[in-house]
């Protein structure tokens, strides 16, 4: 039921890989959620907690329209467990023609930040070689992050990719959602050098399962802007996932965010699929701020 707004195929899939994390204790089910009636299943929600304090919402769904007022008391009770559990941004992807549940989530603190356009690049637009030029590539120091924390923080100053989240979360609880998508290895999160000055990064990440690395974050510092380095980056990170043997590289960006989305066409990319993001900031219980 909550995978009910998946195409059938995929979500078959989906929630065999789910039921498949969550026996072997790496996907905890603690914010799905059921509402009965007379002993029937009548609802679902599932509120997905990740590491760094952010959390997916996956929208509440019905068994039967005469029981759709059980979506509010759903999505009222994942909310409050979200708000105890300390979260700070959660978020809701919905396909841009469901009104109705856009305007469930509005009801409840939710606001559309932006539209997401999800991209796609497969093994036949990978370059054969690695990519030249003047940028350089330097893999992470896994022992000392301040570097990466520092660059991130720089490439958010006027980025046009989901602007409404600026300065929202710390940048360490990023980092921490960003580790934990996919299988993290170190080798894949990598520094953007360009005549001896860091000006942006790259971060990669592995779905094995679907034969797929994903570009999780990409950004440049806006002195580095505008000189054709976006569509470098990209190609950088296909050659990396044709040398790693898989079949596509996946991304999502920003609609609104036209150069990103240019120099990912620009190096082959096409969307697969737009939504509309929902997000609901909660207070901030470690600062005590709003």
């Amino acid at each position: 039921m909550i995978l009910g707004r998946l195409a059938p195929k995929e979500r078959a899939l989906r929630a065999d890989r789910l039921i498949a994390a969550a026996r072997s204790g790496h996907t905890p089910l603690d914010g799905l959620l059921v509402a009965l009636c007379e002993g029937e299943l009548a609802g679902a929600i599932w509120a997905q907690l990740h590491p760094g304090r952010v959390a997916s919402v996956w929208p509440p769904m019905v068994a039967r329209r005469r029981w759709e007022g059980c979506a509010e008391a759903l999505l009222a009770a994942a909310t409050e467990r979200l708000l105890a559990a300390g979260v700070r941004i959660a978020q809701a992807l919905l396909p841009t023609n469901e009104d109705a549940s856009a305007a469930l989530l509005s009801r409840h603190g939710f606001r559309h930040m932006a539209d997401l356009l999800f991209m796609v690049s497969t093994r036949e637009q990978f370059p054969d070689v690695r990519p030249t030029g003047p940028l350089l590539f330097e893999p992470v120091d896994a022992s000392d992050l301040s570097r990466l924390t520092a660059i991130v923080e720089q490439t958010y100053e006027g980025t046009l990719d989901c602007p409404a989240l600026g300065g929202v979360r710390d940048v360490r609880d990023v980092l921490a959602g960003y580790r934990a998508s996919g299988v993290f290895d170190a080798g894949r999160w990598l520094m953007v050098r360009r005549d001896s000055q860091d000006i942006g990064c790259l971060l990669l990440t592995d779905h094995p399962e679907d034969e797929q690395w994903e570009i999780v974050y990409a950004g440049l510092v806006p002195a580095a802007r505008g000189r054709g380095h976006g569509a470098t980056i990209a190609r950088y990170a296909q050659w990396r996932a044709k040398e790693a043997g898989r079949r596509q590289l996946v991304l999502a960006v920003d609609a609104a965010n036209a150069p990103a989305v240019s120099a990912y066409a620009e190096a082959g990319f096409v969307v697969w699929d737009r939504r509309g993001a929902f997000l609901r900031v909660f207070p901030d219980r470690s600062t005590g701020g709003a």
